[in-house]
Parts: C-alpha cells; sequence; structure tokens
C-alpha cells in the first residue's frame, strides 16, 4: 500500500496517496512507513493539515522512538511555529543520538527563529563537525551574524572558514565548498 501511495504521491494525488498510507497503517499498525508517510504528507503536501502531521509523527515516535521519530515531530511542531516543543524534540534526536548531525542543524534553526544565535552557532558548529560536508553548517553559521544585522562579521565567518576549513575537506570537495561559501559572500557584499 505504501508503494502504491508513493505513485500517487508522484502523481500529485496526494488524497489517494494518504488512502493507502493509512491502508498501510491499518494493515501493519506497528510498522514505521506508513506514519512516516502520512506525517510528511501533511507537513509538505497540499492540503496541508499540520495538526494531521503531528498526530501521526505522534503515532510514530510512540511504536519508534528513535532519532528519526523525534526529529519528523520536531518538524511538525515548527511549521506550527511551537518553537519550544520543536526545540524539545531536537533535543530529544541529539539526547538519542549525539553523533548525527540533522538534530543538531533543526534545533540550530529553531534557536535562530527565537533570536538565541549563540546557541544557534553552537548547534551548527556541531553539525559542521559531524557533518561530512560542512558547507551548510559554515552558511547557516554566517546567517546567525546576518540576523544580528553585523555583516562583517558573517563575511569574516565564512572567510575564516574557506581559510580553516576547507584545507581539512577531502580535495574532492575543496572547490564546491569554497564556491559555495565564496557566492555567500557575494551575495553579502
Amino acid at each position: 500500500c505504501n508503494y502504491l501511495g508513493q505513485a500517487y504521491d508522484n502523481r500529485n494525488d496526494f488524497v489517494n496517496a494518504r488512502k493507502c498510507y493509512q491502508k498501510a497503517i491499518k494493515l501493519e499498525p506497528k510498522w514505521p512507513g506508513g506514519y512516516i508517510s502520512l506525517a510528511n504528507s501533511f507537513l509538505f503536501e497540499d492540503p496541508k493539515d499540520f495538526k494531521q502531521a503531528e498526530k501521526y509523527a505522534n503515532q510514530l515516535v510512540g511504536i519508534a522512538p528513535y532519532n528519526a521519530s523525534f526529529i519528523l515531530l520536531g518538524d511538525t511542531y515548527r511549521a506550527q511555529n511551537n518553537l519550544s516543543k520543536a526545540e524539545e524534540m531536537y533535543s530529544k534526536a541529539v539526547m538519542q543520538d549525539g553523533q548525527l548531525p540533522e538534530a543538531y542543524y533543526k534545533r540550530g534553526h529553531v534557536f535562530s527563529l527565537e533570536g538565541q544565535y549563540e546557541k544557534a552557532r553552537t548547534d551548527y558548529e556541531k553539525a559542521s563537525m559531524l557533518d561530512v560536508i560542512p558547507t551548510g553548517a559554515r552558511q547557516f553559521i554566517a546567517n546567525t551574524y546576518l540576523y544580528e544585522g553585523n555583516t562583517s562579521k558573517a563575511l569574516e565567518s565564512l572567510k575564516n572558514d574557506i581559510e580553516n576549513i576547507a584545507p581539512t575537506l577531502d580535495p574532492s570537495q575543496v572547490n564546491s565548498f569554497k564556491y559555495d561559501l565564496l557566492s555567500n559572500c557575494a551575495m553579502i557584499d
């Protein structure tokens, strides 16, 4: 049923996709896939329904209380602008597995939205150390300075990253990393 739902999803037929995902849950209530599909469908596809997304993400956490489940539930709260609950879920994900960068990124986004830029930078730094290619983390750090209205600090941050982080990367990643950060510099300047 889930595969059929994905086929409907690919055709932008979200009503029938959701029916298939619901059937998948009825057939196998302990299988996480149907809950993930429904939560994501209500979170990202029209008509969006964040409360429905939250409902299915909560059910997912109930049967599979893992890092990814907490992240998905946090995403539903963030979509509803319930930042404290989103932060709580992303923190649970970090506590469950502190070696995956995604929860740090998402909790950093919450801190940025709340204006807690130092906390955001701390999480982005952790994500940067864990991510294979730290481009996003370095850009997010620079963005926190922009949100504070400090363009010179944002530029300085990106330039320091090019000088200090680029040499530590795999040679196949260096040019892409430099290009992306230099592009950000050009947009700021």
